[in-house]
């Protein structure tokens, strides 16, 4: 059975799914009891955020299926290809990556060149092999 507590905070066919996951190919015989909430909840969509999909060009889709897959690769194999460094991309990116920009600009196939030129500099290694401190 699924919950038809007053205090429930969902919408409508989040709601009917439920009922449909629970109930199974039966739901329709358990429609009746679950009339008065099915009708209290209509219109509650509202309070939440109206998803809707972006359109995305393939290149990107097939892009971020192969860092996905390298990720993956990568999680299993438990090291990293020096030549392919994999990226999750998330929101927060932005605010806590000095290198987002160059990140998403790779990511959409950007040529980074001039982001690298703009705002990085190369340093050579901190330590040389005598004063390698990890390696004695």
């Amino acid at each position: 059975m699924v919950t038809t507590r007053r205090s429930l905070d969902t919408d409508q066919y989040t709601y009917f799914q439920q009922i449909k996951m629970a109930h199974g190919r039966e739901y329709k015989r358990f429609l009746p009891y679950y009339k008065d909430k099915l009708l209290e909840l209509k219109g509650r969509e509202a309070l939440w955020f109206d998803r809707q999909r972006i359109p995305v060009d393939d290149p990107t889709i097939l892009r971020a299926v192969r860092e996905y897959v390298a990720t993956v690769r990568d999680i299993q194999r438990r090291e990293t290809r020096p030549d392919y460094v994999p990226r999750s991309y998330f929101y927060n990116c932005r605010f806590g990556c000095e290198y987002h920009t160059l990140c998403v600009a790779a990511f959409a196939g950007n040529d980074t060149s001039a982001i690298v030129k703009k705002d990085f500099q190369f340093i050579g290694e901190r330590y040389t092999k005598e004063e390698d401190l990890l390696n004695g």
